[in-house]
């Protein structure tokens, strides 16, 4: 069986790591999941997530001209939805005249105080 990047295929996880876990698969070759592709979330012990003779499904990252696999578990699992913060492009209550005048005013007290900070707050606060 030919194994082609970005293929999803089932395996069987044959040994444990601390780098992360070595997956047999079809064909008789094997491949390595890195403990970064391991999960969705910071893993820092493999044994947390993954059991030796464990089924899981993997995706097949590259395959380098010496014939080692790299594998994800965590890119063949799809995606979970992250919820986009709601963003307006102002704070509300407060008037575009009004962050005007405090912008002047902030502007003007950095250039008489010599306060480079009020600048840079400035520019974090109105660019949203």
């Amino acid at each position: 069986m030919e194994l082609a990047v970005g293929t999803i295929i089932s395996g069987k996880v044959t040994a444990i790591t601390k780098f992360g876990a070595f997956v047999s698969l079809p064909g008789g070759k094997s491949g390595l999941v890195h403990i970064s592709e391991v999960a969705a979330a910071f893993v820092s012990d493999v044994h947390d997530y993954l059991t030796e003779g464990q089924e899981v499904t993997v995706k097949i990252l590259s395959v380098s001209p010496e014939g080692k696999i790299n594998l994800s578990i965590k890119q063949a699992q799809p995606q979970q939805e992250r919820p986009q913060p709601a963003r307006s492009a102002r704070p509300q209550g407060v008037s575009k005249h009004a962050q005007t005048a405090i912008l002047i005013c902030w502007r003007a007290s950095s250039v008489f105080c010599g306060c480079r900070a009020a600048v840079s707050a400035t520019i974090s606060v109105f660019i949203i």
